[in-house]
């Protein structure tokens, strides 16, 4: 499957909470830029983005690479957005939030990144 990744401004970080044996996951909305901006819900599983997850500050612009997937329960279809790199736009302007130069943002460590030998 492709690489999907969305650009939004954050509306709300809704906090960490604990499931199964202990585990962490957090659950933040973006909303896209455009004449039909669309809020958008993702959940961070990975212990290593939800450090960086909690800090996210409402009206920070962001660009989320995910990986969608939906599940069969009972007969009903779930689906969920499971987000693996978020990367924050810094220099915000808030009359054009969504226009930032590559040089103004600051990416999270993905697993790739972590294994490079250099």
């Amino acid at each position: 499957m492709a690489n999907l990744e969305i650009k939004g401004k954050v509306i709300a970080n809704l906090g960490a909470v604990t499931y199964g044996q202990g585990k962490e996951k957090l659950d933040f909305v973006i909303e896209t830029d455009g004449q039909y901006p669309k809020k958008v819900n993702f959940t961070v599983y990975a212990e290593k983005l939800l450090g960086f997850a909690k800090t996210l500050k409402v009206g920070s612009v962001v660009t989320v690479s995910f990986n969608p997937e939906s599940r069969e329960y009972n007969g009903k279809w779930y689906t969920s957005l499971s987000a693996w790199k978020i990367d924050l736009d810094k220099g915000i302007n808030p009359n054009n939030p969504i226009q930032n130069s590559p040089e103004d943002k600051v990416s999270t460590p993905t697993e790739e990144e972590d294994t490079l030998p250099f």
